[in-house]
């Protein structure tokens, strides 16, 4: 009987010794391997089966795997970026925060992905300057320059200073100075080319008051005013730089160049 209960007491204490010397893979669906751990790499973990120790090594991703428990009793885990090694017996709790999460405390920017590389649309800025020479078939020509202040959107203010030079018909020189709406057309806006909204054409209608100082060749100074109009259109190349052409009361063309400060 004594021999009896030595006998089981004997595989008792060699089961429970086979059982500790074994390395226990515990694994993310809760399930366990008994094997040798032989190797922990940055993504895997090689083992053999402790059934089989003498067979070849096995791996299982480390993603799949929660901790490793040693034969000696320290615990490895895995869930966390950082492995964390602990001995037996330790108080230490490890992050279970996984892998491809962040803590309630990290902050991650919003994108808006609709603004995302979005190119900045540049605003409507035209309001230019012009200096044109004007001519017509009776030989009466000038030569002047106009500058416009934006009010609103398709709409300018402008002043114009002019010399008028005579033609064999008229014996006197005169300037004048020009007050004028002008109301435009941004085509390329119109179309929603808004990438080139100062650029292409710009059609006009400047109604306006031409006050006019007339320099006659016997002498003296003499006044005078009226209504005056032009139509016409620029061109721009660029967002600063074109060409110009207008036809005004008078039978006047107008050719010259546009540009912005």
């Amino acid at each position: 009987m004594k021999t009896k209960i030595k006998l089981m007491i004997g595989a008792f204490f060699c089961s429970l010794h086979v059982s500790f010397c074994q390395d226990i893979l515990q694994k993310t669906d809760n399930t366990t391997i008994a094997c040798k751990v032989v190797e922990v790499s940055e993504t895997k973990i090689f083992y053999k089966s402790w059934d089989y120790l003498n067979g070849p090594n096995r791996s299982i991703e480390k993603n799949q795997v929660v901790k490793i428990i040693y034969e000696d009793g320290n615990i490895e885990f895995m869930q966390s970026q950082q492995v964390q090694l602990i001995p037996n017996g330790s108080t230490v709790i490890p992050s279970t925060t996984p892998n491809n999460q962040t803590t309630s405390n990290s902050y991650s920017p919003k994108v808006d992905p609709k603004n995302e590389n979005k190119e900045k649309i540049p605003e409507l800025a035209y309001q230019p300057n012009r200096i044109a020479y004007g001519f017509n078939s009776a030989g009466y020509s000038s030569l002047g320059y106009d500058f416009e202040f934006r009010v609103i959107d398709y709409l300018n203010f402008g002043l114009g200073a002019w010399t008028h030079i005579p033609s064999k018909d008229i014996d006197y020189t005169f300037s004048s100075l020009r007050l004028y709406l002008s109301g435009y057309l941004p085509v390329n806006k119109v179309l929603g080319n808004d990438k080139k909204i100062n650029r292409g054409f710009f059609p006009f209608f400047q109604p306006g008051y031409d006050m006019v100082v007339q320099f006659p060749e016997d002498g003296g100074i003499y006044y005078s005013g009226g209504f005056i109009w032009k139509i016409g259109t620029d061109y721009n190349f660029g967002d600063k730089f074109g060409i110009t052409y207008s036809y005004s009361n008078g039978n006047m063309n107008n050719i010259g160049i546009s540009f912005s400060w």
